[in-house]
């Protein structure tokens, strides 16, 4: 990502210079400085993207395999309590997530804090009294981080916990349907 942001802003540097001269022979110097950043900005992406690509298969590869040895490992007890149902749609969520969500939301992140660290260095160097703005205004959002991941992580375990037996009660219920209509009692 590091290298990603590097590239982005040494073809960022070069446009802006290339702007400025008029038609001579260093303009041609510019178009090949440009294009070979913005090729090594292709591929420093497309690396940047596989990285994550693979580690998201690596880490879903994991949770499946943990997630399995878990459940075949787990007390007769609490496998005759679970349902068939709720406990394949537990594991389906909790891979689609891996699968999708993770890989692009790391990749993401990585590159959004490339970007603002590369800001405020380039803010810092342009002006050194930019660093004591950047500080006052890091510590008002480590204050803000800090309660919103409290109220995060609460909405979360909340959202968990109402959506759990409310899909499991769903899902016994469709599968109880037939019984129930088979003796006529549809009330």
């Amino acid at each position: 990502a590091a290298a990603q942001q590097l590239t982005r802003t040494m073809s960022d540097i070069t446009a802006s210079q290339w702007a400025y001269v008029k038609e001579s022979p260093r303009s041609s110097h510019y178009a090949g400085l440009f294009t070979t950043y913005a090729a090594l900005h292709g591929v420093s992406f497309l690396c940047c993207a596989l990285t994550f690509i693979h580690a998201g298969r690596r880490a879903s590869k994991r949770l499946h395999e943990d997630a399995c040895k878990s459940v075949i490992l787990a007390p007769l007890t609490w496998t005759s309590v679970q349902s068939p149902g709720r406990l394949t749609n537990r594991l389906s969520a909790d891979l689609d997530c891996v699968d999708t969500v993770l890989p692009e939301s790391m990749r993401s992140s990585v590159v959004t804090v490339a970007n603002v660290v590369a800001t405020l260095l380039m803010l810092i160097v342009h002006k050194w009294y930019n660093a004591v703005a950047i500080a006052a205004i890091a510590a008002m959002l480590l204050v803000t981080l800090q309660y919103y991941r409290a109220s995060s992580r609460e909405m979360g375990r909340l959202a968990a916990i109402s959506k759990g037996p409310l899909q499991g009660h769903t899902l016994e219920t469709v599968h109880g349907l037939t019984l129930v209509r088979a003796f006529g009692a549809k009330q």
